[in-house]
Order: structure tokens, then C-alpha cells, then sequence
């Protein structure tokens, strides 16, 4: 069968994409104008404290689901399977941790910025200040992934250019979000999860049509080695195990979503404890679902263009494993007038979702962590300027990221799941150390954070210069015509096509077989430390900061645990540390009783 050729954005297109950034818009300015008289810094951060429930749930996942869901993580599935659906059982578990752990001792304290708890709690602005950083860090470089990434995907399947795109997005998520602050925000998301639920949809059933039905999928997805399980082989250094999916996500997801500013501002709008526990928890089966979908697009695009025996990266249709999405829908969906329009307005409403939260969690965090302590004098009307300017100023910051992020040469969720471990693995870490263990002091929690973040920084980037990570072999390439030779080079003699591409090996396959992922690693030595899988990187960066913090806690002098507020802590330690208090205080009164009983006899002996 013949390649199909890639058709191009037609007006219904343009008109579906257009109506979802005008939408987009026209609710940002809607709640811009309605709340222009309420110039509080409580507003326009936190929405008064009085959002509903179900639309912070739904804001909480768009905001995460971002275009990489799209693009990086379908990229996953079509390269190692569907073993990387175990990916999301983690996220369950680690939204039920936030909701019943997390949720309890955050909420209560009624903050503004997640890192106002690191200073009540060490007593210690440095290292508030220290971790505010990272986490400017974190969110302007998933903004600047995400918005790359969707740019990628428009410039794939239309004539607009990656530039133009990036900046279109950007400029119209901070003008809406300067306006209209935390309200403006949430309920754009709202109608941007609709688009990008309709978006997910219009793949997979697009797709399966295409393909042949369900079992059809299966069937060329066993044959290509697609269906097969992750290994059980706990070595933290392969990518693709069992352990490093669930495991790893865990962990990434709560270091991601537990404490992050987008998260904690999200559920501290609500107007009470039990509602912010229903904030997450609302929000956890749409993290389930989207995860489930973007890997099921990847086998389902995989199986699609088995059958027709034409692999586009194989073939050099495409040269970045990336952009195999939306070739598909720009060849398959382009089909009906208006399904590519509609795919390409989810990538946009992920775009925009994320980077309207970020930049308004950047507001809060700039003005909150760091500028309040010089500034805190001035009042609500000009710190609303300062907090609009400042959205203004990371819009344009979050343009350039997103230029230097298209250097970096990997699947965009292998560099996000780096990213979140580099930055976010070490203070989940702190945050973890102060409800956890009393006798942490500020000393060891800088310590931690300061070694944590080197070491898997150090780590991440030296992963980057390594030979690539085998995958699964492509699809076969007998159906369709080479139309890039410098991209894909071939050898007619063997059973196997090898090519490299975006430091990535892959095979492209001639014949039929039942492939499995490589399941022991490549590389052995001291380099082999930099092939630790980046689904570990936030378990190294918890880790590190939990256990050097308290060793280096005991070492400087712990804190007394009398000395810190019990709502500062968990729930577990809280009533230890409480019985333990009780039981002391217990046997002090008892000695004392007895000195009182035997003094006295004691003279009379002695007389």
C-alpha cells in the first residue's frame, strides 16, 4: 500500500482552532471585567477563597495534561507499548496521598504560596527563598516544554510557523491571565478540557476506524511487540520496567502535584478542608483517563501505520519521534474537514491551560516569596499592578525556554520527567522532612535541598551525552516510498533497518516478529550512574533531601520537637511525638512523687 500523503490545513480547520483561542479569551476578559472593582491580592490569587469544587478538580488536570500528553508521552507508547500505561496507576495512588496526607496540614494553614510552609515551619526566609527558586525553575521550564511541544505539533500539520505559534499562545494566556487572575484561569480551563477530552477521542476512535476495529489493533500492536509487559527487573537504570513506571510516576506525580505552587493555590481556593480534598480527588480519574488515552494513541497510530506498512519516521516522512501524532492526524483526520482542526485546538487548550497556571503561580510566587518582604507596604490596588507586570514580564521569558528547549534532542516526557526530578524530587524532599521528623532544622533542610538538587542535576545532564536508549523496531517501511535519505539509512541486505535519530535508536522492521524491549543495560561503570532512568529522578531528589537533611539536622543540633506547632506536621508523627511528650512528662511527675514520698522519711532516718 502506498504512502498516504499528508494533507494540509483546510478553512474548517483554521475556524475550529480560531474559535477555541477566541473562546479561550473571551472568558479570561469576561471574569477580568467582573471582578475589575475587586483589586485584591486575595482575588486575584487565590479567587477569594470561594471557587467550586468541580472546576479546581478539572483545572487541576488540564493544567498537568499538558500538549507533551500529546505528543511525548503517544511517543512513548508507540516506541516501548502498552507497558507504559502502568505509568498511570502511579498518578492514582499519589492523588489519594495528596488528598488524605498533603491536603490536611497545607490547607489549614490558609497559605498563599506552598513555600510559605518551609518558612513557619524552619523559621528560616533563606531557605524559602532557596525553594521559591526551584520552583520558578519548574514551572517556567514545563511552560516553556509544553508550549514548544504544541508549536511542534501545529507546525506538523499546518503553515504556521513554530514561532509564530509559540508566541501567538503565550501572549494570548498572559493577557487573559493578567487580567482576570486565579478566576479567569480556572474556568478557561473548564472549556478547554472539553476541548481536549473531544481531542483524545476524535483519535482513538478515528483511529480504531482506521485500523480495522479493536481486535485488529491488538493484533498488529502483539505482532510488533507493542503488548508485551514491562520486565519485573527492579535495576532503576532500565527505563522500561515495571518498577520504574509505578514507582517512578508515583513519586513524580507527587512531587509534581503535592506540593507544587499550581496545585496548593488551586485547592486553597476552595472554601474549606473537605472541599480541597474533593478538589484532587475529582481531578485524579481525568489524570487516569488522559494517561491511558495518550499511550493508547501512540499504539493505535502505531498499528495504523503498520497496516499500510509505511513507519513516517522509518521512512523520513518525520524526524522526530515527537511529531509521529500529529502526522498521523494530518494524513488520517485531515480526512473529515475540521477533526485535524479539532485535535490541533486540544494541543492549544493544553497550552494555554498550563501556561496561564504557571504564570499565575509565578505572580504569587515572585510577589509573595520574595518581593513582599521589601514591598509589603504597598497597598492592594498597586501590588495588583506589580503582580500583573510580573505575569507579563515570564510571558516573554517563557517565549525564549521555549526556543532553547527545542535544542534538547529526547521524547519531550523523558525531558519533562527530567525536569520535574531535578527541581521538584528535592523539595518535595524538604517539605517531606518537616512533616515527617520534628528535629529537622533549617540547616539540614538547605543542606538536603542544595545537595539533592546538584545531584540530580548533575545526573540529568550527564544522561543527555549517552548513547541512545534501544526501543522497540518501527513499523515496517516495504508499503511506502523513502522521501528522506539523509534521515533514515538503510541496508537491503539484512532483516532489520537501523537508523538514529534525536538520541533515539530505532529499527525499522522488514519482517514479522515478536520484539520485547531490551531489559538489561547497555552501559556498565561509573557512566552507568547517568543511565538511572528519569522516571527515578524525583525518587533520587526525595530521597537525597530527606536523608541528608536529617543527618545533617542531628549533626547541627536538632530542633526541639515541644517547639514545633503540631499543624505544622503529620497526622502519624503528630500524635507520636504528642504521646511521647505525655508518656515523659508522665514519668517526670511520677519520679517527682516519689522524691516528695521518700525525702521525707529519708530525714527522719537520718535524725
Amino acid at each position: 500500500m502506498a504512502a498516504v500523503t499528508s494533507n494540509r490545513f483546510g478553512w474548517p480547520d483554521y475556524l475550529v482552532v480560531g474559535g477555541c483561542l477566541l473562546g479561550s479569551a473571551a472568558i479570561g476578559f469576561y471574569y477580568a471585567y467582573r471582578g475589575h472593582k475587586k483589586t485584591t491580592v486575595d482575588n486575584y490569587l487565590l479567587g477569594e477563597r470561594n471557587m467550586n469544587v468541580i472546576a479546581v478538580g478539572i483545572s487541576l488536570i488540564v493544567t498537568f495534561f499538558t500538549a507533551i500528553m500529546y505528543t511525548g508521552v503517544p511517543a512513548e507508547g508507540y516506541l516501548l507499548g502498552a507497558g507504559f500505561a502502568y505509568y498511570a496507576a502511579g498518578i492514582m495512588v499519589s492523588c489519594l496521598v495528596v488528598a488524605f496526607v498533603f491536603v490536611p496540614v497545607l490547607y489549614p494553614l490558609k497559605l498563599t504560596t506552598t513555600y510559605e510552609y518551609l518558612h513557619r515551619r524552619f523559621d528560616s526566609k533563606s531557605l524559602r527563598v532557596m525553594a521559591a527558586s526551584c520552583g520558578i525553575l519548574n514551572s517556567l521550564l514545563l511552560s516553556a516544554l509544553t508550549t514548544f511541544a504544541s508549536a511542534v505539533a501545529i507546525a506538523s500539520v499546518s503553515d504556521i510557523p513554530v514561532l509564530a505559534s509559540i508566541s501567538v499562545m503565550t501572549l494570548l494566556a498572559t493577557i487573559y491571565t493578567s487580567l482576570g487572575g486565579l478566576k479567569a484561569v480556572v474556568w478557561t480551563d473548564v472549556f478547554q478540557y472539553i476541548i481536549m477530552l473531544i481531542g483524545v477521542l476524535s483519535v482513538l476512535i478515528m483511529g480504531t476506524a482506521k485500523v480495522g476495529g479493536v481486535h485488529e489493533v491488538i493484533r498488529l500492536c502483539t505482532l510488533g511487540g507493542r503488548m508485551n509487559h514491562p520486565t519485573f527487573n527492579a535495576d532503576p537504570r532500565l527505563y522500561y520496567s515495571f518498577w520504574s513506571m509505578l514507582v517512578g510516576s508515583s513519586m513524580t506525580t507527587l512531587s509534581s502535584v503535592g506540593v507544587q505552587q499550581m496545585t496548593v493555590q488551586r485547592f486553597n481556593s476552595v472554601s474549606n478542608l473537605s472541599s480541597a480534598r474533593w478538589s484532587i480527588l475529582v481531578g485524579s480519574p481525568g489524570f487516569l483517563i488522559f494517561s491511558w488515552g495518550s499511550t493508547l494513541m501512540g499504539l493505535i497510530v502505531y498499528a495504523y501505520n503498520r497496516s499500510i506498512a509505511c513507519d513516517p519516521l522509518a521512512n523520513g516522512d518525520i524526524r522526530n519521534i515527537n511529531q509521529v501524532i500529529p502526522h498521523f492526524v494530518s494524513t488520517v483526520l485531515s480526512e473529515i474537514p475540521g477533526m485535524a482542526g479539532i485535535f490541533i485546538a486540544a494541543i492549544c487548550c493544553s497550552t494555554l491551560s498550563t501556561v496561564s497556571s504557571a504564570l499565575n503561580s509565578l505572580s504569587a510566587l515572585i510577589w509573595e516569596d520574595i518581593l513582599r518582604f521589601r514591598f509589603g507596604h504597598f497597598p492592594e490596588r498597586r501590588v495588583t499592578v506589580m503582580l500583573k507586570t510580573i505575569v507579563c514580564v515570564f510571558g516573554g521569558v517563557m517565549v525564549l525556554l521555549s526556543f532553547l528547549v527545542s535544542m534538547l534532542q529526547s521524547t519531550l516526557a523523558r525531558i519533562a520527567m527530567a525536569v520535574f526530578g531535578a527541581t521538584g524530587g528535592p523539595v518535595f524532599g524538604v517539605f517531606v522532612l518537616g512533616m515527617a521528623m520534628p528535629q529537622a532544622n533549617w540547616i539540614g533542610a538547605a543542606v538536603g535541598l542544595m545537595v539533592s538538587m546538584a545531584t540530580c542535576s548533575f545526573v540529568a545532564v550527564g544522561g543527555i551525552f549517552l548513547p541512545p536508549v534501544p526501543s522497540l523496531p518501527l513499523a515496517p517501511v516495504s508499503g511506502c516510498t523513502i522521501t528522506n535519505t539523509s534521515t533514515a539509512a538503510f541496508n537491503l541486505t539484512s532483516t532489520l533497518v537501523t537508523l538514529t535519530t534525536n538520541n533515539l535508536t530505532f529499527t525499522a522492521e522488514t519482517t514479522t516478529g515478536y520484539p520485547r524491549i531490551q531489559d538489561r543495560v547497555d552501559i556498565t561503570g561509573p557512566m552507568s550512574v547517568f543511565r538511572l532512568s528519569p522516571t527515578y529522578y524525583s525518587v533520587l531528589g526525595t530521597t537525597l533531601s530527606i536523608l541528608v537533611g536529617a543527618v545533617v539536622s542531628l549533626l547541627t543540633g536538632p530542633t526541639n520537637p515541644s517547639a514545633v506547632a503540631p499543624e505544622l506536621l503529620f497526622s502519624a508523627p503528630c500524635r507520636f511525638f504528642s504521646r511521647l511528650r505525655n508518656s515523659s512528662e508522665k514519668v517526670i511527675e511520677k519520679k517527682e512523687e516519689r522524691n516528695d514520698t521518700f525525702i521525707p522519711t529519708w530525714t527522719e532516718t537520718r535524725v
